[in-house]
């Protein structure tokens, strides 16, 4: 679906209401049609987990004799505008792909995704029209520089390109909205004054470096970012001061955060960035509720929190994480205690995991959650109480389904 709300975009066809994202409206559109049965549910892809829809038919053999589609030839497309190459390395585009582009130069959408393209040719930069460009998986090692001349850009997806670093003057394409790449790919440095690019809503990852241009204070005013993103090179950070500049708590609509270290370091300086980046805290976590679309999070490894603090979660009339279907802490060796005002304020959590948190002594109060798995291991403390005929067992009863070291318990939900 997200992939059709960008090319809706590129084409023009979503129409701007007051301050709302397009990609809102553009999802709208979309619900409409598939309660209008003009799309069908086909099935969720098990790689990324992504919905999979298909157009009805009888609706598409409508829309084929509709627009009496023919067979043209290139020289008589001058006003292409949308270019979709679904020949899964059949072509041998890198030969066509420069006459392809000087031909077509009103094109707003062009898709070479998976086409054997190997060089993106300069003249790429004739392409002012152009708003979607997906080049993904194709061996293309470096862009040229006339893709910063893509004034209107919207959306760029490099995935499964091995490309180590991204243009110098990338920082120019001031309309770009949607940047896809590898998170764990070859890219090795970010663009110089990414954070010129205030547009941007999908960042799948940031590299932190010490220079200027390229720190983390470049995603203080990208206040849209959304979906996912993995920040990584923290050991670059060296105060608390310098993650505050990255302004994550005010980025409401992210849904996955990963933050990485890649080297060891300082423990106490480690614990000062993760307070100062608040969405992962430190010796007390700090409130992390405003990120309401928040789903998936994992805490891991934070050798110095003893205590979960009320706050985390909401408190009084406030609803925390909403969103949240799966939180996990790992590896916690002195985590003692959760405190909690009532019961959790996570109306959707599927998944509550403890792994190996040795000195944790009691949950908080789980009534109220349906379809919730409660997961805890190596921890005899919380085995011995939460356990049948344990001293708390009576506050976990109720929970759906509860597994102890594998074991699950006989609930009575």
């Amino acid at each position: 679906m997200n992939r059709l709300v960008m090319l809706w975009m590129a084409e023009g066809m979503i129409q701007p209401i007051s301050e709302r994202r397009l990609e809102d409206i553009g999802s709208e559109y979309f619900n409409d049609l598939l309660c209008r049965s003009f799309f069908n549910f086909l099935d969720e892809d098990p790689d990324d987990k992504k919905e999979m829809f298909k157009m009805h038919d009888f609706t598409r053999h409508m829309a084929q004799l509709s627009m009496k589609l023919e067979l043209l030839r290139f020289p008589k497309c001058e006003k292409l505008r949308t270019f979709l190459l679904l020949c899964q390395s059949s072509v041998d585009i890198d030969r066509h792909a420069s006459f392809l582009v000087q031909k077509f130069v009103i094109l707003r959408v062009l898709d070479l995704n998976s086409c054997g393209i190997t060089v993106l040719p300069d003249s790429i930069g004739l392409l002012k029209y152009l708003r979607y460009l997906n080049l993904s998986n194709n061996s293309i090692y470096g862009l040229p520089e006339s893709v910063c001349e893509l004034s209107c850009l919207q959306t760029l997806v490099l995935k499964g390109c091995p490309l180590n670093s991204l243009l110098e003057n990338f920082y120019k394409l001031t309309n770009l909205r949607h940047l896809e790449f590898d998170v764990k790919g070859h890219l090795t440095r970010m663009p110089k004054n990414l954070g010129n690019l205030v547009n941007l809503q999908t960042l799948h990852a940031f590299i932190i470096e010490l220079d200027e241009g390229y720190n983390i204070e470049e995603l203080k005013d990208m206040a849209c970012l959304s979906g996912s993103i993995c920040i990584t090179k923290l050991e670059n950070l060296t105060c608390k001061e310098e993650a505050d500049l990255a302004f994550l708590n005010m980025k409401t609509l992210i849904k996955n955060l990963e933050l990485e270290w890649t080297t060891s370091g300082n423990g106490d300086l480690h614990l000062d960035v993760l307070t100062g980046l608040q969405p992962h805290g430190c010796k007390a976590l700090p409130p992390l509720r405003e990120l309401r679309f928040l789903e998936d999070l994992a805490i891991e490894s934070m050798s110095s929190l003893r205590t979960i603090h009320p706050d985390f979660v909401g408190v009084g009339g406030s609803v925390g994480f909403r969103s949240l279907k799966s939180l996990t802490f790992i590896n916690m060796p002195i985590l003692s205690k959760w405190e909690c005002l009532g019961d959790l304020h996570m109306p959707q959590l599927r998944l509550l995991k403890f792994d190996s948190c040795p000195m944790l002594m009691n949950l908080p109060p789980l009534h109220g959650i349906q379809f919730l798995l409660l997961t805890i291991r190596n921890n005899p403390i919380l085995k011995a109480r939460y356990q049948v005929d344990g001293t708390d067992w009576r506050k976990v009863r109720t929970v759906p389904m509860v597994q102890i070291d594998e074991e699950k318990m006989p609930t009575t939900s």
